[in-house]
């Protein structure tokens, strides 16, 4: 299986995990009732969009009036090129696209100044809740919040949970699920503090070292052009080899 196919496979597991399915015309919803103030907890994937004519935007609000019956305030459409009539009528009702690169380096024995220790007990994951309580949120989510989502992501056996250890104290936390020949990277929170400086890069050669030590072909993740993660990215030679739009609009509560 191709590594973008893998990583692709990946993203569709994480969201699968724990959830429930709701059907529209010509994709489906995925969401997690107990988390519906998490974002990325719900979105429409597998969108046929040759179904949606020749009304794609009547399609789009009972895709909204899905959202709204259960209780969840974010409509996220994970659509790449959709035609032109969606298109606009995505732009009409105010969605805005969010373009993710996918990254992916071959595995190899990278050396690093950070340890990884991996989340199981619920004292790690109290060391991790404090640590995440140290971070700012970038989408409005209570860390306590996001810890309970991403432990029940845990429970269900998609990810693994670690945390990065530099000088015997966290400067990061990030999530790994492995698909085919694939170590996939995910959830990367680093802390802005003098301690944690180049943290990110150092995190990710953790990884491409961790799918090494597993005998994996690569490690990847989705990154956003221009952030921190991407700068990091190049740093460390990760590759581009494609990428994916999630459209985004806010709904009212």
């Amino acid at each position: 299986m191709p590594f973008e196919t893998e990583l692709f496979q990946s993203e569709r597991d994480f969201l699968a995990a724990g959830s429930r399915s709701a059907s529209l015309t010509g994709a489906i919803l995925l969401h997690m009732p107990a988390f519906r103030d998490v974002p990325e907890a719900a979105a429409v994937q597998d969108i046929d969009t040759g179904s949606l004519s020749p009304d794609p935007l009547s399609w789009l609000v009972a895709v909204e009036s899905t959202f709204d019956e259960l209780g969840i305030c974010q409509s996220r459409l994970r659509l790449d090129r959709p035609p032109a009539e969606l298109e606009i009528s995505l732009s009409l009702l105010g969605y805005q696209p969010r373009r993710e690169i996918a990254m992916v380096r071959p595995a190899a024995p990278l050396g690093t100044d950070v340890t990884l220790i991996q989340v199981r007990d619920d004292a790690e994951w109290q060391r991790r809740l404090e640590f995440l309580l140290t971070v700012e949120s970038e989408d409005g989510v209570e860390p306590a919040r996001r810890l309970e989502f991403e432990r029940a992501k845990f429970d269900t056996g998609c990810i693994a949970a670690w945390l990065a250890i530099r000088d015997g104290r966290p400067v990061a936390t990030v999530n790994t699920s492995q698909v085919g020949t694939l170590l996939r990277i995910r959830d990367l929170v680093v802390a802005e503090t003098p301690r944690s400086r180049g943290a990110t890069a150092a995190v990710l050669a953790a990884m491409v070292r961790l799918a090494h030590i597993r005998g994996l072909a690569a490690a990847a993740l989705f990154t956003t052009s221009g952030t921190s993660i991407d700068a990091a990215c190049k740093a460390k030679n990760f590759t581009p080899i494609g990428s994916h739009t999630t459209w985004i609009r806010e709904l009212a509560p």
